[in-house]
């Protein structure tokens, strides 16, 4: 996910607005916060937060290639910035923790790819970087639309208290 700036105020405006210690609360995709209404308010929150400020780069990998996810950012990050002429560099990339397992071939990879003249962080905290937050949004909203496109998602609505 790319903003201008820096958006880590923002997301955490959005988490306090909500009653939350936004050093405390971090939002995470996974959660089922069905019975949370208050975090439920806090996804559709950052959701329109993303469509405002940000403009989006997605890398599928199939999943027995996970360990491989960082590797391939980077690839997508080289393709991302040739088709968007119109960012403001240097950019700063920050990676979620878990990532990599060692960052000499990250390293390297922005080396060859010829990305050095921007700044790369790994194995950030998402609550310290509130970007990531946005970033896990973005990844889980594209997974659940990739899946239903590929009609792997099936969505049962109950018509009554005693329907299966």
């Amino acid at each position: 996910i790319y903003t201008a700036a820096d958006i880590s105020d923002k997301v955490a405006n959005v988490i306090e607005s909500h009653g939350f210690n936004s050093d405390k609360f971090e939002y995470k995709s996974s959660a089922n916060y069905l019975n949370e209404p208050e975090k439920a308010k806090i996804r559709s929150d950052l959701k329109t937060l993303m469509h405002q400020h940000s403009k989006l780069g997605i890398v599928i990998i199939p999943r027995e290639q996970r360990k491989q996810l960082g590797i391939e950012c980077i690839k997508g990050l080289k393709q991302f910035v040739n088709s968007n002429k119109n960012l403001e560099k240097p950019l700063n990339v920050f990676f979620d923790q878990g990532m990599f397992t060692s960052i000499d071939k990250p390293l390297k990879l922005i080396k060859d790819l010829n990305l050095n003249e921007h700044s790369f962080s790994f194995e950030q905290d998402s609550k310290i970087i509130k970007g990531i937050q946005l970033a896990d949004l973005a990844a889980h909203i594209s997974s659940i639309q990739l899946k239903d496109k590929m009609g792997l998602v099936t969505k049962m609505i109950k018509a009554g208290p005693n329907s299966a």
